[in-house]
């Protein structure tokens, strides 16, 4: 008895000192890895000396991935958040992605690299078209919760923009860097907000109003662009008085895509607000006209159509879609020669969209009656 014990005992030792080993060489292979990764004379080497290091390429182990990702920490961040131009990305393009291991192999331990760049890679490959997982989720929760580097973020906030509904936590990362300093990560949390899969996020309309003031144009312009996604028709009043500054004429566009996705919604003609179409309308029929008023990608906003039902039942539903209205809108903007010209040509694409076939055929008369400086253009854009 004394015996079995004795052995039951050996076996039990032998068997906790593998486990310990096992996790000290699993703890040195990372470390390595890294440690590798940095000894490596990258500046002097090409994307085949990077090749060289797998034995497969067909079948890249965890570590052989791990290492050739790692190599990233010798590369530049450029002020756009790109990296500059590497010998990493033109080996990885050399690969095929299903030589690649899965993500859950190498994912708990890259992201606790000492690198920014290898952060931001990892971070970045979570997103796929089935959303990020829950323990992905959960590891970027961990990683953001102390996070510094301006390029990690943004590399979060671009891959996590859809899951704001889905954790708590993720919408405060994106409500804390929507103050940030950086315009880009600013960007980045505007179009997180702005956008269908953050409808009834708390606070989400409120931020994306707040945004389309902000200072730089870029924001501005993706909190316009996107604020109809959201579904709330507070967004209109906001827009409307954008729309009625000239001065903010490059931003015009932007808030004409907000207004459109509220009425017109392609492509899935969900929404029908009768006064974002109105508003919409009343910015079309201002006069005078510029050459920047209306701005002439607004013109075009809504010319493209859909055979899909969804599409006949939205008509259905959008009463105040008039055929007759937009008729006469857009051959007031085609025969204003004040206007930009291009605008003037999406007018005639407009007509044809949706309007009869006997409308778009007597512009021809109308369009061969014009006589200022870009009739001739105008003219040729028109196709019976």
């Amino acid at each position: 008895m004394k015996k079995t014990i004795s052995i039951l005992l050996i076996i039990a030792l032998v068997m906790a000192s593998l486990v310990i080993l096992t996790g000290c060489n699993k703890d040195t292979e990372t470390e390595e890895t890294g440690s590798a990764a940095q000894d490596f004379d990258y500046a002097n080497s090409t994307a085949e000396d990077l090749l060289s290091h797998i034995s497969d390429r067909e079948n890249l182990t965890t570590d052989e991935f791990k290492w050739l990702i790692s190599t990233y920490s010798n590369v530049k961040i450029n002020d756009d958040f790109t990296l500059e131009d590497n010998i990493t990305d033109e080996a990885l393009k050399e690969l095929k992605s299903s030589a690649f291991p899965p993500l859950s192999s190498y994912v708990e331990d890259l992201i606790k690299s000492d690198s920014a760049q290898v952060r931001g890679y990892v971070v970045s490959q979570m997103s796929s078209l089935f959303g990020v997982s829950g323990s992905n989720i959960e590891l970027a929760k961990d990683l953001l919760k102390n996070e510094k580097e301006p390029y990690v973020i943004y590399k979060a906030a671009k891959a996590l923009s859809n899951e704001l509904k889905s954790d708590e936590a993720i919408a405060e990362f994106f409500k804390k860097i929507s103050e940030s300093d950086n315009a880009l990560i600013r960007k980045a949390a505007v179009q997180g907000f702005a956008n269908s899969w953050s409808k009834d996020v708390e606070g989400a309309t409120d931020i994306v109003i707040k945004m389309m003031n902000d200072t730089d144009k870029e924001v501005r312009k993706a909190a316009c662009s996107g604020a109809g996604n959201l579904g709330d028709e507070s967004v209109i009043e906001p827009l409307v008085k954008i729309l009625n500054n000239p001065d903010d004429y490059e931003i015009h566009g932007s808030c004409i895509e907000g207004l459109v996705d509220l009425w017109y919604d392609f492509p899935f003609f969900e929404k029908t607000s009768e006064k974002a179409y109105k508003a919409t309308m009343d910015y079309l029929k201002k006069t005078p006209r510029t050459e920047n008023v209306p701005y002439w990608t607004t013109v075009g906003s809504f010319k493209t159509t859909s055979t899909q039902d969804s599409f006949t039942k939205w008509k259905e539903k959008a009463t105040y879609f008039k055929e007759d209205e937009i008729y006469n809108v857009m051959v007031d903007i085609i025969k204003d020669e004040n206007a930009n010209w291009l605008g003037r040509s999406s007018a005639i694409d407009v007509i044809k969209a949706h309007c009869s076939e006997e409308k778009y055929k007597s512009l021809k008369t109308i369009i061969d009656g014009l006589t200022d400086s870009k009739a001739s253009l105008l003219q040729s854009s028109y196709k019976d």
